[in-house]
């Protein structure tokens, strides 16, 4: 689930780190930079674990800022395919299935293809299509509900474990948006 990353990139310090220890600098750097973030092909990327090697700094004309080639790791959290994972459900719809969260990630998707099979999407009637919940009915002669079958509801906000089958890598494009004011066929 954890592992660990080893990336390279030149850090840009700012006079106001001078003061640090190259290392401490270094490490704050990389952490504002990376903690937090998914990069396509690694995983999210957790916080900085430690140099590996560092070059010598040279300063920007101009800037003041001192550039560093530094090779890092990093502590990465990227599920293998095959691991369980625990998560909270946190939206079910029709066409995407079931949506886990976990305490520090909300984009796990359990497509209906790899639900129990047989599992359908209940709507009580009456109610919106946002509060459906995927059913597994498990077939089962001696069911107390008479049907021939026990019900098992994947409820919101109720614990679920789930087996990572795929990794999915969606780039997304940054949002253009027009100024305000902006008429449509118009050139500045």
């Amino acid at each position: 689930m954890y592992v660990l990353a080893i990336l390279s990139d030149t850090a840009a310090l700012p006079p106001s780190s001078f003061p640090l220890p190259t290392a401490r600098a270094l490490e704050n750097w990389l952490n504002a930079k990376y903690s937090d973030r998914i990069l396509p092909q690694v995983g999210l990327c957790v916080c900085f674990h430690s140099l590996i090697s560092t070059s010598e700094g040279l300063i920007a004309h101009g800037t003041g800022l001192v550039n560093v080639n530094v090779i890092f790791r990093l502590i990465v959290w990227r599920p293998f395919k095959g691991e369980i994972l625990q998560g909270t459900i946190i939206q079910s719809d029709r066409e995407g299935g079931v949506w886990l969260g976990m305490d520090f990630f909300e984009d796990l998707q359990v497509p209906p293809s790899v639900l129990f099979e047989p599992s359908v999407f209940n709507v009580e009637d009456g109610k919106d299509e946002s509060e459906g919940v995927w059913v597994w009915r498990s077939e089962n002669a001696d069911a107390e509900n008479g049907k021939g079958y026990d019900e098992y509801f994947f409820d919101r906000n109720e614990k679920s474990l789930a087996r990572v089958e795929m990794e999915v890598w969606n780039d997304v494009p940054p949002q253009m948006t027009k100024p305000a004011g902006a008429v449509e066929g118009e050139t500045a």
